[in-house]
């Protein structure tokens, strides 16, 4: 089982990843999914694809929190744009 720290550690390199462009040191899992308001919930290298599309618009990230309780991590962060910073909760399993 891994550690709080470890746990924050994946979720942490995934939201810098995505606020730099660069997902080369997020350890994704195989059933990887993304669900948002405005997409359909997608799953493994088709859910990384679209996120990788997603490159060229962010601008940076920050964390603002983590909640941990035994598998889950959910994070509140900001998301930098052009079109300014958006907050997003992140929830990971």
């Amino acid at each position: 089982m891994m550690t709080r720290e470890e746990k924050i550690a994946i979720i942490e390199s995934y939201i810098h990843g995505l606020g730099n462009g660069n997902f080369e040191r997020v350890p994704f899992a195989e059933d990887v999914s993304y669900e948002s308001p405005l997409t359909p919930k997608l799953q493994g290298q088709k859910a990384i694809g679209f996120l990788e599309s997603l490159f060229p618009i962010m601008k940076g990230a920050q964390m603002l929190q983590h909640i941990v309780e035994d598998d889950y991590v959910a994070t509140v962060f900001n998301l930098k744009t052009p079109n300014g910073t958006t907050t997003v909760f992140n929830n990971s399993e």
